[in-house]
C-alpha cells in the first residue's frame, strides 16, 4: 500500500509520536510512505511565521525522511487540475492539494483531520486513515 502523510502526521512521525495503529500501517511490509513538496512548503511557511519551531534545518528533516525510505512526491499539473472535484471538503489550501495528490496518485492519505478522513472520493479511492480516531474510512 502506498501512503501519503499529511503535514501534522509527518511531523509527528519525525518526533516518534504517532498512534501505534498508524505507526504499524507505515512500517508494515510492502507499504511505502510518501511525503510531498506541499508538506515541505507548509512547514517552511509555518517556520517563517514563527508558528513552528524545528530543532534542525528543514533540509536535514527532508534528508532524514529520504534515508528512512520515504518517497518524495512532486506536484504535477494533474494534481492541480483535480482540485475543482474536491468541492468544499476543506478550506486549507495545503490540505486540499495533498488530498488532490492522494486521489490522483491513488494513495491512502494518512491524516489526523477527521474532516478529511471522512471525505468520500467519487473515484473509488480510499482517502483517509484518521489518526485521531483510529479508524479507517471505507468507500461508499
Amino acid at each position: 500500500m502506498r501512503i501519503l502523510l499529511d503535514t501534522s502526521v509527518l511531523l509527528h512521525t519525525a518526533e516518534g509520536n504517532l498512534p501505534k495503529t498508524a505507526e504499524n500501517l507505515l512500517t508494515e511490509d510492502g507499504n511505502t510512505a510518501y511525503f510531498s513538496i506541499v508538506n515541505l512548503w507548509e512547514i517552511m511557511i509555518k517556520i517563517m511565521a514563527s508558528k513552528l519551531d524545528m530543532s534542525y534545518p528543514l533540509e536535514s528533516f527532508t534528508n532524514d525522511l529520504l534515508i528512512r525510505g520515504y518517497k518524495l512526491l512532486d506536484v504535477k499539473p494533474a494534481h492541480i487540475y483535480s482540485l475543482p472535484s474536491l468541492s468544499d471538503m476543506h478550506k486549507d489550501p495545503f490540505d486540499r492539494l495533498l488530498v488532490a495528490q492522494a486521489i490522483t496518485e491513488k494513495l491512502l492519505f494518512l491524516t489526523s483531520d477527521s474532516k478529511i478522513a471522512g471525505f468520500k472520493d467519487d473515484h473509488g479511492v480510499r482517502l483517509g486513515f484518521d489518526c485521531s480516531y483510529y479508524r479507517q474510512t471505507s468507500n461508499p
